[in-house]
Order: structure tokens, then C-alpha cells, then sequence
């Protein structure tokens, strides 16, 4: 016949072993600082580029701007044609990381528009 299943009080997960007591600090060597600061400048060119960039969009938007308010003559158009780009603008800034834009644009936001002192 069979035979009677024994049940025990212990922990029946195998015995696992001491994983991070064979862990060993790494110590950094010259290659691994070399390669934490050329990553750290390229992150800061990466940065530049992006702000660069946004600059160029805005000047070339203002450029746009000049041109079409010469040929627009009512006021309240060049009011609604800034008030559509800014919005656009902030979010561009956002994408492309330049988040001092975004900063800006919340705190007139909240102070000109809300009415939050």
C-alpha cells in the first residue's frame, strides 16, 4: 500500500545559498571614471544641442511672426496667433528638455491667469 505522507514543522524551500555574501566591491578603475566623464559630457552637449535647438525654433517662429503681422493688419489676430504659438512653444521646450520654458510658462500661468498670489 502506500505509504503516509509526512509532514514536517521546517521550511521545506530548499536551502538557498548566501547570494550577497559573494558579492565583492568593485573598486573604479581609471577606465570606468574615463568612461563616467565622457558620458557626463555628452549628456551636457546633448543638452546644449537640444536648447540650441529650441532657440532656433523660436527665432525662426519670431522671424515667421515678423513677416505674416505685415500682412495681417488687425491687432486682436496678432493676439490670438501669439496666444496659440505660445502654448506651442512650451510644449516643444518640454519635449526637446528644456524645462526652465515649462517652469516659466506655469508660474505666469498660475500668477497672471489663476489669480494665485
Amino acid at each position: 500500500m502506500s505509504s503516509p505522507i509526512k509532514t514536517s514543522s521546517t521550511n521545506t524551500l530548499p536551502a538557498q545559498p548566501d547570494v550577497f555574501s559573494k558579492l565583492e566591491v568593485e573598486r573604479s578603475t581609471p577606465t570606468d571614471e574615463s568612461v563616467a566623464s565622457l558620458e557626463k559630457k555628452l549628456q551636457k552637449e546633448i543638452d546644449r544641442n537640444r536648447e540650441e535647438r529650441f532657440f532656433w525654433i523660436c527665432a525662426t517662429t519670431f522671424l515667421i511672426d515678423v513677416i505674416a503681422f505685415k500682412f495681417i493688419e488687425s491687432w486682436p489676430t496678432h493676439i490670438l496667433l501669439a496666444l496659440i504659438q505660445l502654448p506651442v512653444l512650451v510644449a516643444i521646450a518640454s519635449h526637446l528638455g528644456f524645462e526652465q520654458v515649462a517652469v516659466l510658462w506655469e508660474r505666469l500661468y498660475s500668477k497672471y491667469l489663476k489669480g494665485d498670489d
